[in-house]
């Protein structure tokens, strides 16, 4: 199987819909116990109430069913393809063997909005192609880089972009504005408003 990761994939299930070649996504998260990795880890207070709910609403929407579910793990299937999704799992903290098998064996990854410890670039020693998207990742990075906030020993972002590595980009270019954000929006028609296009790093057309 062609297995695809993406680590604080929250309700974004567009690879999901526009990737035809993998079959077997990966999602890690942290929600809905924290939106903000191991920050705040457990507390009620910033528990992501409505999270699964949403999951549920958008993936059902996108014809898919849930067929495993327990505390920290959902599974869902279309019957073409395979969502594996970890939640209540901050990167790198909480990734179990199991998962960490799964990353080794890994050889596609989407860097989009979330910048997760680079150390997701050595656990996926087969990775090859890395997937982005033209709203987040150029934005997040040099947003949080100019304001100092980007923490440059941990960061994907920033390592990939001083060691551009022997990786293929892609970048998930979307050629119809709609509201993304909008999980009502979320819909299988929206493989029709992405192009797939080949860059030559993680900042594309950008550097």
């Amino acid at each position: 199987m062609n297995k695809l990761v993406y680590i604080g994939s929250g309700l974004d299930i567009v690879p999901l819909i526009i990737l035809d070649h993998v079959t077997e996504f990966i999602y890690i998260d942290s929600r809905p116990c924290s939106e903000f990795g191991m920050d705040y880890y457990g507390d009620e207070k910033l528990y992501c109430k409505t999270f699964l709910n949403d999951l549920d609403f958008v993936l059902k929407n996108n014809n898919y069913i849930l067929i495993v579910k327990s505390e920290n793990y959902l599974e869902y299937t279309n019957y073409e393809k395979i969502l594996k999704y970890y939640i209540n799992t901050p990167f790198p903290e909480m990734i179990n063997d199991e998962i960490l098998d799964i990353l080794k064996d890994s050889e596609n990854l989407v860097l989009s909005g979330y910048d997760p410890n680079k150390k997701i670039l050595e656990i996926m020693s087969n990775l090859k192609n890395i997937f982005i998207n033209n709203h987040t990742v150029f934005d997040t990075y040099y947003k949080n880089f100019f304001q100092n906030k980007l923490e440059k020993n941990n960061s994907s972002f920033h390592y990939l972009n001083e060691n551009n590595g022997d990786y293929n980009y892609f970048l998930m270019k979307e050629t119809k504005t709609y509201l993304y954000w909008i999980k009502e929006n979320i819909l299988p028609r929206i493989k029709e408003y992405y192009n797939i296009i080949s860059v030559k790093n993680l900042l594309y057309d950008k550097t």
